[in-house]
């Protein structure tokens, strides 16, 4: 999944949850982004597979 926020982007893989790339997130964001993935894993899945398997 792509997080962006004004400048700043960074690409998110759901399985297993890591970082792809970074531009413009300092560390704690980043790792503010990771936790919330973590914890949505399912949530996060389950509403990709929805709308890419339709």
């Amino acid at each position: 999944m792509h997080v962006i926020h004004g400048d700043a982007v960074a690409k998110i893989w759901l399985l297993p949850v890591s970082i792809e790339y970074n531009h413009g997130y300092n560390q704690p964001e980043l790792n503010r982004i990771v936790r919330l993935a973590l914890k949505n894993q399912d949530r996060l899945l389950e509403a990709w597979n929805d709308y890419f398997n339709h």
